[in-house]
């Protein structure tokens, strides 16, 4: 019960040093086009981080996936989502501080959002520098969209395109939002227990963050809030257990960066960790922004999301949205999620980049 709890937190969330893992296909009589298979440490803001890098042909685009969490990387379970991705992008998940195999070591007083955008920003230039690209394509999810949607915003002379998916808009509206669907359900459901819980802590902003989120996170998991037709993230473990990317010891790191990871954040944060919005209001965006939604998604919800991307400007924009989904679309309905990136980011762009390097 304990490992299922942990699990449960909210999804919000240089110097190459390791080696290649899992199986490599054999490399083609053209090398530049070999495909690429490996994982590797690099130094973001002090701190040792891993990235797992994955492409059917290494000459191809970047897409960089930002995970959600704060604290929930995907690389454990990349394997069963994004290979259609992997052939039209060299795909880089990277465990970001405090999470996964990026946990061990991770300085509590490090985890604040200012430290987390100062990574992602090194990160796009590693690997624009590694790869030698002038741009890449940005991808978050939830946690990872709030930082990806910033780092279009400040720095569009590094990116293609960003789309977000699970798009964190205003944290404090999605998440009175989610509390409200949690206690409509807990009463639908004669839940007694759960409607007292979920009265008990009030309205976000919770006056304990940790315990609060916690509470009401694990009440969507219950009544399938968060991911259609599943009660707890039961499918996330089972797809780690089976990784050759992920071990034993990196799932037991999962469970701890999970908790810490939004603890340590919410502690340093204090009262500034419940005003996390996208850029606003009315942002002007200088690279195309592009959205991905659940239409069953409960935790960001579709009309935050819709309404956020009908006030933004920006050279190209769209919100897409698949029917049926909830929050983790990439996860449960993966060949629908990657036609829409592949829509998204095959869209004609300023200057003509089309699908550049």
């Amino acid at each position: 019960m304990r490992l299922a709890r942990l699990l449960a937190m909210p999804p919000l969330m240089l110097l190459p040093a390791a080696c290649c893992t899992g199986r490599v296909p054999r490399l083609p009589a053209d090398p530049d086009h070999a495909p690429i298979a490996l994982q590797e440490a690099v130094q973001l803001g002090g701190s040792r981080q891993w990235l797992l890098i994955r492409g059917a042909d290494r000459s191809k685009p970047l897409l960089l996936f930002l995970h959600g969490g704060p604290g929930s990387p995907y690389m454990g379970f990349a394997q069963q989502f994004q290979a259609a991705l992997e052939q039209h992008f060299v795909v880089v998940h990277w465990d970001q501080r405090g999470a996964g195999k990026s946990y061990p070591g991770t300085p509590a007083e490090s985890m604040t959002v200012q430290q987390f955008q100062s990574d992602t920003h090194e990160l796009v230039l590693h690997l624009r520098r590694r790869f030698q690209r002038e741009r890449l394509f940005l991808l978050g999810h939830s946690w990872g969209a709030y930082l990806g949607i910033h780092e279009a915003w400040r720095h569009p002379e590094n990116l293609h395109a960003f789309v977000g998916t699970g798009q964190m808009i205003d944290l404090l509206e999605q998440e009175r939002q989610s509390h409200r669907w949690a206690q409509a359900q807990a009463r639908a459901r004669h839940d007694d227990s759960a409607e007292r819980e979920l009265a008990g802590l009030g309205e976000p902003p919770y006056a304990d963050t940790v315990r609060g989120m916690s509470t009401k996170y694990g009440k969507l998991w219950a009544y399938g809030g968060m991911m259609e037709g599943e009660t707890g993230p039961g499918r996330f473990v089972r797809g780690m257990l089976g990784s050759p990317d992920y071990s034993l010891r990196d799932l037991y790191h999962f469970v701890r960066g999970s908790r810490f990871s939004l603890q340590q954040l919410a502690r340093n944060e204090g009262a500034g960790f419940w005003s996390l919005q996208a850029p606003s209001p009315q942002p002007r965006f200088r690279t195309p922004i592009y959205f991905i939604a659940g239409e069953q998604d409960r935790v960001t919800p579709t009309s935050l999301v819709r309404a956020y991307a009908q006030s933004l400007e920006a050279p190209d924009k769209q919100v897409f949205l698949i029917p049926g989904a909830g929050h983790f679309a990439f996860y449960t309905h993966p060949e629908r999620f990657s036609e829409a990136v592949l829509e998204a980011l095959g869209r004609p762009r300023p200057g003509g980049e089309g699908g550049s390097r």
